[in-house]
């Protein structure tokens, strides 16, 4: 590295970069000479790259980290009182720079894709999908769109209380204001409301509150069902009632060859592979179970 030179009471003096302590450093790092920051990170990078390495625990994420803490420290430099040292300074700012990374990954949390498990290959790794599971958020829009039709529903001096506590944020207390009522009247008034949604909630057609997927389920099953024919049916019944193959012979007068044959087409056409999951199709189609 070139000397350069320094004027210490009135003597011009010829001082390698790496001869002068950080004072000097910062002092012609302050008044523009860019070799003498230079010299700043470079002595001070090792030691601020271990200190974010231990709070990052990952090399790129350090690396990242110390290019930023350089920035800072770059466009920062004027502002260096001295108060403390150089080396603390520069410390500190590296440490809120590994924080700032870590607290991004924790808001868009990332998956390398040079990690694999092992006996994988750049062509069979998949991204983890964060998003939100779609036929949730489906049926989490169905049930608030019929919320708000039920509230439409209500008469007018019950859903003017609900619209302004539920979808305005007013307090008890200026809603009562508001509709020129007393606070006991505006509980009153809130009490029956949430009743009449309740039941209002409770009377949905089954169909309103079921997502499309469950909604076609229960179409498939429903085509299933409307191939068996009369007998097929009633073993289906028998079944699901957790009648065995020879008492469902004995209630169907028939042998109980004949009625084993008939639990396997029942079986078959449905494609229940048990009992129980036969009861769940029932369950499901909302078939009568007893005898």
């Amino acid at each position: 590295m070139t000397s350069c030179s320094m004027i210490n009471n009135g003597i011009a003096q010829q001082l390698e970069p790496s001869a002068m302590d950080d004072g000097l450093l910062v002092e012609a790092a302050q008044a523009g000479q860019e070799w003498a920051f230079v010299e700043l990170c470079t002595r001070n990078s090792k030691r601020v790259f271990n200190v974010i390495y231990g709070v990052t625990k990952n090399r790129e994420d350090a690396e990242d980290a110390l290019q930023d803490s350089m920035m800072r420290a770059f466009l920062h430099l004027k502002q260096f009182d001295g108060r403390a040292s150089f080396a603390t300074w520069f410390t500190r700012i590296g440490m809120n720079s590994a924080l700032m990374i870590l607290r991004r990954k924790r808001i868009r949390p990332e998956t390398s894709i040079d990690v694999t498990a092992e006996g994988e290959t750049w062509r069979t790794w998949q991204i983890a999908d964060c998003s939100a599971d779609p036929e949730k958020h489906y049926a989490g829009y169905e049930a608030s769109l019929h919320l708000k039709k039920a509230i439409c529903r209500l008469p007018n001096v019950l859903r003017s209380v609900v619209e302004r506590q539920q979808m305005e944020g007013h307090s008890m207390k200026q809603i009562a204001h508001n509709m020129g009522i007393s606070i006991p009247a505006t509980k009153s008034r809130l009490a029956r409301a949430k009743v009449a949604l309740r039941k209002s909630m409770l009377a949905t057609p089954r169909s309103a509150t079921m997502s499309w997927q469950q909604q076609a389920e229960i179409a498939q099953l429903q085509e299933r069902y409307a191939r068996l024919t009369a007998r097929e049916r009633e073993v289906l019944r028998l079944v699901v009632s957790g009648m065995l193959t020879k008492q469902i012979a004995s209630t169907l007068a028939m042998s109980e060859m004949t009625a084993t044959v008939h639990r396997g087409h029942v079986m078959r056409k449905m494609q229940a592979n048990s009992p129980a999951e036969l009861g769940e199709i029932a369950e499901k189609l909302k078939l009568p179970t007893r005898t």
